[in-house]
């Protein structure tokens, strides 16, 4: 797919197919259709046996609550974007809310769904892969089928798979150095969009990062082999705008 500066979305049959507009700076334009409603997206970097974790964005075909997970995390904990507005960073259950914190709270992070921007986009999660965390691990079970495979950034660069919210009919949203790689259609008419850039990671970045990597590790001393090939960090936070992202870094 080519990298586009600037495209829409627009229903063709509401709740069932969206068209999705790609047009970049040249003029050149291509169409892709989506489908829906509900549906499941698997995304990584790298290829199997070299890679970053495995991450899924998924909804069900009769409503339009959006979740996102890990695939080695999901079944311990989600981020729920809830059609209702409330969003959530959440254990799965209270078993595992009381297994991990000693506490039946599932909650771990609650926040209102922002403010659409332009052409009705709003912006869900961003998971971060830096290129020094696509590392290689015998033994991989994850299969090449089934997931959408994200070519490694350069050195000192960083992947983003960026989760949308988007509304139809609402024309064209400029997206520098992004391109949608797939999507689905809500329930409500809504689309569900994964949009992939690459950009640099500064030095205070990555040493920062390095220092969260440290710390985790030493909080599980002991509890976890000192070498784990293929086993990830996630390290959540917000960016300055108060937008939620993940740090999908390697167990080294």
């Amino acid at each position: 797919m080519r990298l586009a500066q600037s495209f829409r979305v627009k229903a063709v049959r509401p709740a069932k197919h969206v068209t999705l507009v790609l047009r970049d700076g040249h003029g050149m334009q291509e169409s892709i259709d989506v489908a829906g409603p509900g549906g499941k997206i698997r995304v990584a970097v790298g290829r199997p046996g070299r890679r970053s974790g495995v991450w899924v964005v998924w909804a069900s075909h009769n409503k339009s609550d959006v979740y996102v997970a890990s695939r080695v995390l999901g079944g311990t904990q989600k981020f729920s974007l809830h059609e209702s507005g409330d969003w959530r960073h959440q254990w799965v259950t209270k078993e595992k809310a009381q297994r991990f914190t000693g506490q039946d709270g599932r909650v771990i992070d609650q926040w209102p769904r922002p403010p659409a921007g332009p052409g009705g986009w709003t912006m869900g999660l961003t998971i971060v892969v830096p290129s020094d965390d696509v590392l290689d691990f015998d033994d991989d079970t994850q299969p090449l089928n089934g997931v959408g495979w994200i070519g490694e950034p350069p050195s000192g660069s960083a992947v983003g798979f960026n989760v949308v919210v988007a509304e139809t009919n609402r024309g064209f949203v400029a997206v520098q150095a992004g391109v949608p790689m797939d999507g689905f259609v809500l329930a409500d008419g809504r689309v569900v969009l994964v949009v992939v850039s690459v950009f640099p990671l500064e030095e205070d970045a990555r040493r920062w990062l390095d220092q969260q990597r440290s710390r985790a590790l030493e909080g599980a001393r002991g509890a976890m082999s000192e070498t784990a090939p293929g086993r990830r960090i996630a390290l959540f936070g917000f960016d300055s705008n108060g937008n939620r992202l993940v740090w999908d870094l390697a167990w080294r």
